[in-house]
């Protein structure tokens, strides 16, 4: 498991994100809400609502607020 994912294994559901970049690109995201452990599959919430999945052994950062 990557370094991120094992990150994400340890945020509670719901935590506040500001940003990830998967692949190079940066995704604007307001909460993480789980992680699939066996599929790798990270899912984030977009502050209007909508769906981000990414694969965590591709996330290469995580931006937290301050």
């Amino acid at each position: 498991m990557e370094v991120f994912c094992g990150l994400l294994a340890t945020l509670p559901p719901n935590y506040r994100v500001n940003e990830i970049v998967v692949d190079g690109f940066n995704e604007d995201v307001f909460r993480f809400i789980n992680l699939e452990e066996d599929t790798y599959l990270a899912y984030f919430r977009e502050e209007d609502g909508g769906l981000v999945v990414a694969d965590c052994r591709r996330i290469s950062l995580v931006d937290f607020p301050a």
